[in-house]
């Protein structure tokens, strides 16, 4: 399966809930349940959408050009195929917008999230090409929220440089032998 998720029944409680596919360092499927009561809560600290735009970029690897040409508006202007930013915070409130101009369609970009803040994206996401954002904190996209990109991955877990340079899409649990693998389907 392409995905790294699937909905399971839990009997005991009589509701669905969310599992993670995870393969562990000997190549083993399981499942992490990720229960909805801690799903209604991050929904519930994150109604107000009062969240600033991506701060505090260091692009890592690849050209890369950053401009906010008004308030709630940021441009990412991607010059090569492969681009890593590093970002102290990656939102975006209501209202306002980023927008990534890649060279193509099967252009990436790895935003990652070096702060304590989860990502929370209220507003506008659009891109041209593939997006990674990852965030240990926790990303989430609002009702209202609007993302038009070529591709999204979105995750909490890490990727290593090497790995999304070389197209190898192997992201890992920190601090743990556990990883999942999510592909493109082209």
């Amino acid at each position: 399966m392409n995905k790294a998720y699937q909905l399971i029944w839990i009997k005991a409680k009589e509701r669905r809930a969310v599992a993670v596919e995870i393969v562990n360092g000997r190549g083993v499927p399981h499942s992490i349940r990720i229960h909805a009561s801690v799903l209604a809560v991050l929904l519930m600290l994150s109604t107000t959408g009062a969240y600033a735009l991506p701060t505090g970029s260091q692009t890592v690897s690849g050209q890369v050009s950053i401009n906010t040409p008004s308030t709630g508006q940021m441009q990412i202007i991607q010059g090569t195929n492969q681009a890593i930013i590093n970002w102290k915070s990656f939102g975006i409130g209501k209202g306002e917008a980023v927008t990534i101009a890649q060279p193509s369609s099967q252009s990436t970009l790895l935003n990652r999230v070096l702060g304590s803040d989860p990502s929370q994206i209220f507003g506008s996401l659009t891109a041209n090409g593939r997006v990674f954002l990852t965030n240990p904190s926790g990303i989430l996209f609002a009702p209202g929220a609007s993302v038009n990109v070529g591709g999204l991955v979105a995750s909490s877990l890490a990727i290593h440089d090497n790995d999304f340079l070389a197209g190898n899409y192997l992201f890992l649990v920190r601090h743990s032998n556990q990883c999942v693998t999510l592909f493109f389907n082209n």
